[in-house]
């Protein structure tokens, strides 16, 4: 084509296409006797005597703020490599400063875009109006013409962005392209963490809610944060609600093993269990020793609970299924206490004394949680009294 031109030069002049309409002559570089003047028009644009705005909030960046910076860097590369009006050989990679001075472009577009008069006023050193938002803030504009916010951190050690961030407007479409970046950068902090990181080189107004926008509307955030069904807790039994005197209705549970060291010399220590007694109305606790699992033991401490707290009228125990696949000791324990034969001789115990001993279902440990908790609590309490 650059020999020869069109194919439809070659022809007929009665079968060339007809002449452009005036949308298609202004499209950039379409007409080359147009070169020349939007090649103009893009370096007032750049420079600053046109509206900034204009040029960067048109460009189609699809949501990515590098996309946007890489874009205006290709755009600043062209007007710089027009001005020389000769053949650049570097490198068609972009370099750092190529992508800073993007970032510099940027910057003062959304600023003069928001605060366009504030800036005026600060140029001829007039006063801001209070209904500003800048009216708060120590701002003033560096050598580069972004807008910055003073402080008293000159001395300190830190970078030139750190001790002065760059001013940010509020709900600005680009902005948020920033703080997604930097929302992204770190790994999808939360907004607390991305509002700090953020001013680590930028002050966003508002900057709270900005950040907690971003991280509610970030895709991958939403999806890890989602939340399981709730399934409501069904009505209390008659038996926890209903008032009576303490210990009436009970639930049982073994805790432990405890070694038990002797202060005889030579004396192995043995292991002893906790039988946990909790009442169902009040919530009071009765804890009894037990020397191992055996049936006879947890008679014993039966009779020992109802010796000091009364007779009781029905007391819960866990089911032997309950058991299955825990530790050596849980298994000890359902094969003495749960076991059938067990549970015959418990039984016949408790219906001399008129109790009513009943076993919550198989493989339902909610229905014991009144006494788990209770155990939780007695285990707590005794490791860090006794320093077990």
């Amino acid at each position: 084509m650059w020999f020869y031109g069109p194919m439809f030069l070659h022809g007929r002049e009665e079968l060339w296409p007809s002449k452009p309409s005036s949308a298609l002559k202004s499209e950039i570089l379409i007409d080359p006797e147009r070169k020349k003047e939007t090649q103009v028009s893009t370096l007032s644009v750049v420079e600053g005597t046109a509206n900034p705005g204009e040029l960067m909030y048109s460009i189609r960046h699809n949501n990515s703020f590098g996309r946007l910076q890489r874009i205006l860097s290709y755009i600043l590369r062209f007007v710089k490599r027009t001005r020389r009006k000769q053949n650049d050989h570097s490198s068609n990679f972009l370099t750092p400063d190529d992508l800073d001075a993007a970032h510099q472009v940027i910057i003062k577009s959304i600023q003069y875009a928001e605060f366009k008069n504030e800036i005026k006023i600060m140029k001829s050193d007039g006063r801001i109006n209070k209904s500003s938002a800048l009216a708060s803030l120590a701002r003033f504009i560096d050598n580069t013409g972004i807008t910055r916010v003073g402080g008293r951190l000159d001395a300190v050690s830190l970078s030139y962005d750190a001790k002065h961030p760059m001013l940010l407007p509020y709900n600005d479409p680009i902005v948020k392209l920033i703080m997604e970046q930097v929302h992204k950068k770190y790994m999808h902090c939360g907004p607390q963490s991305l509002l700090a990181n953020m001013r680590q080189r930028y002050w966003p107004i508002k900057g709270k809610l900005m950040a907690r926008s971003v991280v509610q509307h970030c895709v991958r955030c939403t999806k890890v944060r989602s939340r399981f069904y709730e399934q409501l807790m069904g009505n209390l039994p008659a038996t926890r609600v209903q008032p009576g005197r303490p210990f009436l209705t009970t639930g049982v549970n073994f805790c432990g093993p405890f070694w038990i060291h002797y202060r005889i010399r030579g004396k192995k220590p043995h292991k002893a269990y906790i039988a946990v007694y909790c009442c169902f109305t009040t919530k009071v606790v009765h804890l009894e020793v037990v020397s191992d699992l055996t049936t006879d033991a947890f008679i014993g401490s039966l009779k020992r609970f109802i010796a000091r707290r009364g007779h009781c009228k029905n007391l819960f125990c866990d089911n032997a299924t309950n058991f299955v696949g825990a530790s050596n000791q849980l298994l000890e324990l359902a094969d003495s206490i749960q076991a059938n034969k067990a549970q015959e001789k418990i039984i016949n115990e408790c219906n001399e004394r008129g109790i009513t001993f009943k076993f919550i279902p198989p493989r339902a440990l909610h229905f014991g949680g009144l006494w788990e908790a209770a155990v939780k609590s007695a285990k707590h309490l005794l490791i860090h009294v006794t320093n077990i």
